[in-house]
């Protein structure tokens, strides 16, 4: 005992007689083996914690610079892996019982304490405080061990991936959820071409460098609300939540274009591999991983049949339409066939629009809609084609808006890089920058949206105003609104639809706010379509909207009924009848 370093005491007490006599009386106690250390303040106690090594803290609570409750919780702050022994002159059952529901190990009035008893519950606290915290080790210990377990028997242990177990489970969430809101789910099946050969060639441990490979330039092109899994030798499914079937298809293709990318770096040798894709959209009766991969395969196959190294969806194959691919990619290529709507955006508190935005419509009859169009673009590798013609489209449209109104025109982050940011730039009328907003889907930021922070900063120095749209409350939003800064976030239109009944999705709303409030960035809502839920909106704080409430897109003649009116002088002045 008599080798044992003393217990290290901090008595924090401000009455000097009552800390003298507590010192004494400790120790005055037959093997007490206590060091007590004193402080008059919480300021002083605070820095003597901070700067020394203590085994325990007695504290009374009432001091010259903090009283009560507050006092204790300004020690346990300090130190929380302290046990902390309420010393004080107030005999009250309330605090005392208060004091120990927040941590105290203990709560004794003064005048009933003894040297005894107060060393015998300094040893207490001390051995109570220990136990706890080792089992509170050990249950940590077992929760990461439990999370390892529970990590095996849900992912691949070669790609990390999801195996089928993680993946089932995840699909029966995902489904219940697209039922609830009404969102669509997308399936990827995709199946490496001829990799048997590199597992015959190049032996499989060559084989296995080039499925984890694959599985992390996978990973990379996903959005972090997506899921990848392994549920084959070569194959793997991904699912794409709250995704409608264009979006599917571009991310397929980023996906594909990805695995092929650069060359694999196999037992010393550059390995190239290359996938196909099938792309379908979850069937309502779909509930296993089996009904999936049972609709996907004819797909997936579609594209092993037409050349390997590409991607099919799901549909009405494009052979057997009256107008094929090819002819219709031919016209694309030709003559720019696109023709500009609009549509407007509001200002909840007066229903005036502060601006409008331009979507194009395919004048070609087999891709009439915007889904069609999206497809054969992709099809076709004619995504920037068609994106430039949209984009030339829209900003001809927009001569005719009056100044004072907001052009909002939406392009994909790979026309621009494409086209570089000067050259993007170059497209619209000097001087007037500052009356268009540009727009770039969340759904099209692929992977690490820092790849696009000098292409918002770019923007903005020249006069633009920029837009993320899509945005939802899944977490890969935050990285992206956080990096790119953006001067409006357009709120997917699921969140917006049905919104005033719903208390959870309003809660979410609210958080969103506060984070767009510290961006010093405003939301506009998309797919607002009832009174309710435009009043809901604009309750939360909401200051524009956007969706059928006020019109589907149309041309310009259609809104000049809602346009204020110095706006619709100004067109009388231009010569449009008004």
């Amino acid at each position: 005992m008599a080798n044992e370093a003393p217990t290290r005491v901090l008595l924090i007490e401000d009455d000097e007689l009552d800390a003298e006599l507590l010192t004494e009386m400790l120790a005055g106690e037959p093997g007490a083996g206590l060091k007590v250390d004193t402080a008059g303040r919480l300021s002083e106690a605070v820095a003597k914690i901070l700067g020394g090594i203590y085994d325990i803290v007695l504290s009374d609570l009432n001091l010259p610079d903090s009283r009560g409750l507050a006092t204790f919780s300004s020690v346990q702050k300090v130190a929380p892996t302290l046990p902390i022994l309420v010393l004080s002159g107030l005999d009250d059952e309330n605090t005392a019982l208060e004091a120990v529901r927040s941590g105290a190990q203990d709560y004794l009035v003064k005048g009933r304490v003894n040297g005894a008893l107060l060393l015998k519950s300094i040893r207490y606290a001390i051995e109570r405080n220990h136990s706890t915290r080792e089992l509170t080790r050990i249950a940590q210990e077992l929760k990461s061990a439990n999370q390892r377990l529970e990590h095996m028997a849900l992912n691949d242990p070669l790609t990390e991936l999801l195996n089928r177990r993680g993946l089932d489970g995840v699909l029966t969430h995902e489904i219940a959820t697209a039922h609830r809101s009404g969102t669509n789910i997308i399936v990827l099946l995709i199946d490496l071409d001829d990799f048997k050969k590199i597992n015959d060639n190049q032996g499989h441990s060559a084989g296995d460098a080039v499925l984890k490979e694959i599985a992390a330039r996978m990973l990379r092109s996903l959005r972090s609300t997506d899921y990848a899994a392994r549920v084959g030798g070569d194959e793997f499914l991904i699912l794409l939540p709250d995704t409608i079937p264009a979006e599917g298809v571009k991310i397929a293709e980023v996906v594909r274009a990805a695995i092929c990318d650069t060359p694999i770096e196999a037992s010393g040798k550059p390995l190239t591999a290359t996938a196909s894709v099938g792309v379908i959209s979850v069937p309502p009766n779909a509930q296993t991983i089996d009904d999936l991969l049972a609709e996907t395969h004819h797909v997936l196959y579609r594209s092993k049949r037409r050349g390997k190294n590409r991607v099919s969806f799901d549909g009405v194959d494009p052979s057997a339409k009256a107008t094929p691919v090819h002819r219709v990619a031919d016209q694309i290529r030709e003559e720019n066939h696109f023709r500009s709507v609009i549509q407007p955006i509001m200002r909840l508190s007066d229903a005036k629009p502060i601006g409008f935005e331009y979507l194009c419509r395919s004048s070609i009859t087999a891709i009439e809609s915007p889904e069609d169009f999206l497809r054969v673009s992709l099809e076709s590798n004619l995504s920037i084609v068609m994106d430039k013609q949209c984009l030339e489209t829209s900003i001809d449209a927009s001569h005719k808006l009056p100044a004072g109104l907001r052009r909002h025109v939406n392009i994909s982050p790979a026309t621009i890089l494409d086209m570089t940011v000067a050259g993007f730039i170059a497209q619209f009328p000097e001087g007037r920058h500052g009356q268009y907003c540009i727009e770039l889907s969340l759904n099209q930021i692929v992977g690490d949206p820092s790849y696009l922070e000098d292409v918002m900063d770019k923007l903005k120095e020249a006069g633009f105003f920029t837009a993320i749209e899509d945005v939802s409350f899944a977490k890969n939003s935050l990285e992206s609104l956080v990096l790119l800064e953006p001067d409006f976030i357009k709120l997917h239109p699921t969140y917006s639809q049905g919104l005033a009944s719903d208390r959870a999705r309003l809660r979410s709303l609210t958080r969103l706010l506060k984070l767009a409030e510290a961006l010093g960035t405003e939301v506009i809502a998309e797919g607002v379509e009832s009174p309710s839920d435009m009043g809901a909106l604009q309750a939360s704080g909401v200051k524009y909207g956007q969706g059928f409430l006020w019109g589907k897109p149309a041309v310009l003649d259609a809104f000049i009924p809602i346009l204020p009116e110095w706006a619709r002088a100004e067109l009388r002045r231009e010569g449009m009848t008004v």
